[in-house]
């Protein structure tokens, strides 16, 4: 295998990896370990859908304390399905279709959506840079299908 392709296999790998962390630190709710997946400045943004409003938190203490409120309150599992990767050698983006089933006070929940991600490679290795949440459907109620990746990310730079 050559260099380059070698070097994409192990790029995909951590990020599926991270995705994997990503679910894991989340539904334990290991607030500074989810935290820790961003880069120090990265970003969590989820677009308004229904009743719930658009939000943005952006550094890992912000990250941190979202992380922190949403677990007192919900407890669930995220269900994180085959990403699709465009690989570049400092950046990467993913789409990434999910799932997050969870309980809140008596009441079942299930959000599926997209995940829209900008990952950097960083000193501490591939960390998120920017997520962007698009909701496609609460339970009975259906939001739209997201716009394509173009319409958030811009072109790519390659």
């Amino acid at each position: 295998m050559s260099t380059d392709a070698s070097r994409r296999v192990e790029t995909h790998l951590a990020l599926l990896n991270l995705e994997g962390e990503y679910a894991r630190t989340w539904d334990t709710g290991d607030a500074e370990g989810w935290a820790g997946l961003f880069t120090t400045d990265g970003v969590f943004e989820m677009a308004a859908a229904g009743q719930t409003p658009a939000a943005r938190f952006e550094g890992r203490n912000a990250l941190a304390s979202f992380c922190r409120t949403i677990n007192e309150s919900y407890a669930g599992l995220h269900l994180i399905h085959t990403p699709s990767l465009a690989i570049e050698t400092l950046e990467a983006r993913g789409w990434i279709h999910f799932e997050f089933r969870a309980r809140q006070g008596g009441e079942l929940l299930h959000v599926c959506g997209v995940y829209r991600v900008l990952y950097q490679k960083t000193s501490e290795g591939w960390r998120i840079r920017h997520r962007y949440e698009q909701a496609v459907q609460r339970d009975d109620e259906f939001y739209g299908i997201p716009e394509p990746w173009e319409e958030f990310f811009g072109e790519r730079s390659e």
